[in-house]
Protein backbone atom coordinates (compact mmCIF):
# COMPACT_ATOMS: atom_id res chain seq x y z
CA UNK A 1 0.00 0.00 0.00
CA UNK A 2 1.22 3.48 -0.80
CA UNK A 3 -0.37 6.88 -1.02
CA UNK A 4 0.98 10.29 -1.95
CA UNK A 5 -0.56 13.71 -1.80
CA UNK A 6 1.01 17.14 -2.11
CA UNK A 7 2.56 17.08 1.34
CA UNK A 8 2.82 13.48 2.58
CA UNK A 9 3.92 10.12 1.25
CA UNK A 10 2.71 6.98 3.04
CA UNK A 11 4.04 3.51 2.29
CA UNK A 12 3.46 0.14 3.93
CA UNK A 13 6.92 -1.17 4.85
CA UNK A 14 6.14 -4.52 6.46
CA UNK A 15 3.50 -6.42 8.45
CA UNK A 16 4.11 -8.43 11.61
CA UNK A 17 1.81 -11.39 12.30
CA UNK A 18 0.77 -9.81 15.60
CA UNK A 19 0.87 -6.47 17.41
CA UNK A 20 4.00 -4.33 17.05
CA UNK A 21 5.28 -3.41 20.52
CA UNK A 22 8.53 -1.59 19.79
CA UNK A 23 10.17 0.64 17.19
CA UNK A 24 13.55 2.39 17.12
CA UNK A 25 15.95 4.06 14.71
CA UNK A 26 19.53 3.14 15.55
CA UNK A 27 22.81 4.39 14.11
CA UNK A 28 26.38 3.55 15.06
CA UNK A 29 27.51 7.00 13.98
CA UNK A 30 29.15 5.66 10.82
CA UNK A 31 26.08 4.91 8.72
CA UNK A 32 22.63 6.37 8.16
CA UNK A 33 21.31 3.72 10.54
CA UNK A 34 18.52 1.18 10.44
CA UNK A 35 14.98 1.04 11.77
CA UNK A 36 14.07 -1.92 13.97
CA UNK A 37 10.67 -3.29 14.97
CA UNK A 38 9.59 -6.12 17.26
CA UNK A 39 6.21 -7.72 17.83
CA UNK A 40 4.15 -10.22 19.76
CA UNK A 41 4.81 -12.59 16.86
CA UNK A 42 8.35 -13.16 18.18
CA UNK A 43 10.20 -11.44 15.36
CA UNK A 44 12.71 -8.60 15.29
CA UNK A 45 12.94 -6.91 11.90
CA UNK A 46 15.68 -4.63 10.59
CA UNK A 47 14.77 -2.43 7.66
CA UNK A 48 16.54 0.14 5.53
CA UNK A 49 14.96 3.62 5.93
CA UNK A 50 16.24 4.65 2.49
CA UNK A 51 14.51 1.85 0.61
CA UNK A 52 11.80 0.97 3.17
CA UNK A 53 12.63 -2.71 2.69
CA UNK A 54 13.28 -5.35 5.36
CA UNK A 55 16.94 -6.40 5.24
CA UNK A 56 16.89 -9.02 8.00
CA UNK A 57 14.41 -10.80 10.28
CA UNK A 58 15.20 -12.66 13.51
CA UNK A 59 12.69 -15.34 14.58
CA UNK A 60 12.53 -15.98 18.33
CA UNK A 61 10.40 -18.08 20.68
CA UNK A 62 9.39 -15.05 22.73
CA UNK A 63 6.42 -12.72 22.94
CA UNK A 64 8.17 -9.39 22.96
CA UNK A 65 6.90 -6.47 25.03
CA UNK A 66 9.29 -3.59 24.34
CA UNK A 67 12.31 -2.41 22.37
CA UNK A 68 15.00 0.17 23.09
CA UNK A 69 17.73 1.56 20.86
CA UNK A 70 21.23 1.69 22.37
CA UNK A 71 22.08 4.51 20.05
CA UNK A 72 25.73 5.33 20.63
CA UNK A 73 26.68 1.63 20.51
CA UNK A 74 24.72 0.67 17.38
CA UNK A 75 22.65 -1.91 19.28
CA UNK A 76 19.01 -2.60 20.05
CA UNK A 77 17.60 -4.29 23.18
CA UNK A 78 14.35 -6.30 23.19
CA UNK A 79 12.40 -7.42 26.27
CA UNK A 80 9.79 -10.17 26.60
CA UNK A 81 6.81 -11.34 28.67
CA UNK A 82 8.93 -14.06 30.33
CA UNK A 83 11.70 -11.69 31.43
CA UNK A 84 14.18 -12.45 28.66
CA UNK A 85 16.50 -9.74 27.38
CA UNK A 86 18.04 -9.99 23.92
CA UNK A 87 20.50 -7.47 22.49
CA UNK A 88 21.20 -7.31 18.76
CA UNK A 89 23.76 -5.53 16.61
CA UNK A 90 22.35 -3.12 14.03
CA UNK A 91 25.44 -3.48 11.85
CA UNK A 92 24.32 -4.99 8.50
CA UNK A 93 27.53 -7.02 8.21
CA UNK A 94 26.31 -9.21 11.12
CA UNK A 95 22.96 -10.13 9.53
CA UNK A 96 24.27 -13.33 7.94
CA UNK A 97 25.37 -14.86 11.28
CA UNK A 98 22.99 -14.93 14.26
CA UNK A 99 25.90 -15.61 16.63
CA UNK A 100 27.42 -12.29 15.57
CA UNK A 101 24.13 -10.42 15.32
CA UNK A 102 22.79 -11.42 18.76
CA UNK A 103 25.11 -9.93 21.38
CA UNK A 104 23.22 -11.24 24.40
CA UNK A 105 20.33 -13.61 25.16
CA UNK A 106 19.31 -14.46 28.71
CA UNK A 107 16.50 -14.46 31.26
CA UNK A 108 17.05 -11.47 33.52
CA UNK A 109 13.92 -11.52 35.70
CA UNK A 110 11.07 -13.93 36.45
CA UNK A 111 8.39 -11.41 35.50
CA UNK A 112 7.48 -9.31 32.47
CA UNK A 113 9.77 -6.58 31.18
CA UNK A 114 7.40 -3.66 30.62
CA UNK A 115 9.72 -1.01 29.25
CA UNK A 116 13.39 -0.19 28.72
CA UNK A 117 15.27 3.10 28.66
CA UNK A 118 18.81 3.91 27.60
CA UNK A 119 20.91 6.79 28.87
CA UNK A 120 24.36 7.63 27.51
CA UNK A 121 26.99 7.72 30.24
CA UNK A 122 27.69 11.44 30.88
CA UNK A 123 31.33 10.55 31.56
CA UNK A 124 31.93 8.14 28.65
CA UNK A 125 30.57 8.57 25.11
CA UNK A 126 31.28 4.87 24.37
CA UNK A 127 29.08 3.61 27.20
CA UNK A 128 25.62 3.99 28.67
CA UNK A 129 23.06 2.61 31.10
CA UNK A 130 20.17 0.36 30.08
CA UNK A 131 17.30 0.24 32.57
CA UNK A 132 14.68 -2.51 32.52
CA UNK A 133 11.31 -1.66 34.07
CA UNK A 134 9.68 -4.85 35.36
CA UNK A 135 6.08 -5.71 36.25
CA UNK A 136 6.99 -6.28 39.93
CA UNK A 137 7.99 -2.56 40.23
CA UNK A 138 11.70 -3.34 40.14
CA UNK A 139 14.35 -1.69 38.00
CA UNK A 140 17.22 -3.70 36.57
CA UNK A 141 20.42 -1.86 35.65
CA UNK A 142 22.89 -2.79 32.93
CA UNK A 143 25.94 -0.96 31.62
CA UNK A 144 26.74 -1.28 27.92
CA UNK A 145 30.25 -0.45 26.68
CA UNK A 146 31.67 -0.41 23.16
CA UNK A 147 35.37 0.18 22.66
CA UNK A 148 36.59 0.69 19.07
CA UNK A 149 35.83 -2.45 17.02
CA UNK A 150 35.57 -4.86 19.94
CA UNK A 151 32.41 -6.83 20.69
CA UNK A 152 30.11 -4.78 23.00
CA UNK A 153 30.35 -5.62 26.69
CA UNK A 154 27.21 -6.00 28.81
CA UNK A 155 27.72 -5.64 32.58
CA UNK A 156 24.83 -6.23 34.98
CA UNK A 157 24.91 -3.78 37.87
CA UNK A 158 22.10 -5.16 39.98
CA UNK A 159 18.43 -4.36 40.59
CA UNK A 160 16.36 -2.15 42.83
CA UNK A 161 12.73 -2.63 43.87
CA UNK A 162 11.18 0.83 44.09
CA UNK A 163 8.14 -0.19 46.12
CA UNK A 164 6.33 -3.29 47.37
CA UNK A 165 3.04 -1.54 48.16
CA UNK A 166 -0.06 -3.35 46.93
CA UNK A 167 -1.90 -1.87 43.92
CA UNK A 168 1.04 0.42 43.17
CA UNK A 169 2.40 0.31 39.64
CA UNK A 170 4.93 2.28 37.62
CA UNK A 171 3.09 4.53 35.15
CA UNK A 172 5.81 6.85 33.79
CA UNK A 173 9.59 6.87 33.55
CA UNK A 174 12.33 8.99 31.98
CA UNK A 175 16.09 9.46 32.16
CA UNK A 176 18.17 12.55 32.76
CA UNK A 177 21.46 13.84 34.16
CA UNK A 178 22.81 16.75 36.15
CA UNK A 179 26.23 18.27 36.75
CA UNK A 180 27.82 19.16 40.08
CA UNK A 181 31.27 20.74 39.87
CA UNK A 182 33.24 18.38 37.58
CA UNK A 183 30.96 15.37 37.85
CA UNK A 184 28.04 14.39 35.61
CA UNK A 185 25.47 12.12 37.26
CA UNK A 186 22.91 9.99 35.40
CA UNK A 187 19.50 9.68 37.02
CA UNK A 188 16.18 8.00 36.31
CA UNK A 189 12.79 9.42 37.31
CA UNK A 190 9.92 7.03 38.11
CA UNK A 191 6.26 7.96 38.51
CA UNK A 192 3.51 5.83 40.08
CA UNK A 193 -0.25 5.55 39.76
CA UNK A 194 -0.86 6.98 43.24
CA UNK A 195 1.08 10.16 42.41
CA UNK A 196 4.55 9.54 43.89
CA UNK A 197 7.63 10.53 41.89
CA UNK A 198 11.07 9.10 42.67
CA UNK A 199 14.49 10.22 41.44
CA UNK A 200 17.04 7.38 41.46
CA UNK A 201 20.75 7.73 40.73
CA UNK A 202 22.28 5.04 38.55
CA UNK A 203 24.60 2.78 40.57
CA UNK A 204 28.15 4.14 40.55
CA UNK A 205 29.58 0.62 40.56
CA UNK A 206 28.49 -2.96 40.05
CA UNK A 207 26.46 -4.32 42.94
CA UNK A 208 27.55 -7.52 44.69
CA UNK A 209 23.94 -8.37 45.50
CA UNK A 210 20.94 -9.05 43.26
CA UNK A 211 23.10 -9.17 40.15
CA UNK A 212 22.41 -11.35 37.18
CA UNK A 213 24.89 -14.13 36.42
CA UNK A 214 24.82 -15.40 32.86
Amino acid sequence: YSHTNTHTQIQLVDSHADRIVGLAHVSNGKTAGVCVSCGKDGTVRFFNPKTNSVDYTVYCHSKFTCLCGITNCGLVAVGSEMGYLQIFSCEPSTYSDISENRIFNGRIVSCQILEMLYQTDPEDKHAGFLTLVCSDNSLFFCKVTTESDQRPQIDFWGSYKVTSEENTIITAICTGSYKTKNTNTAVIYVGFNQGDLFAIKYPSKKSDENTYNK
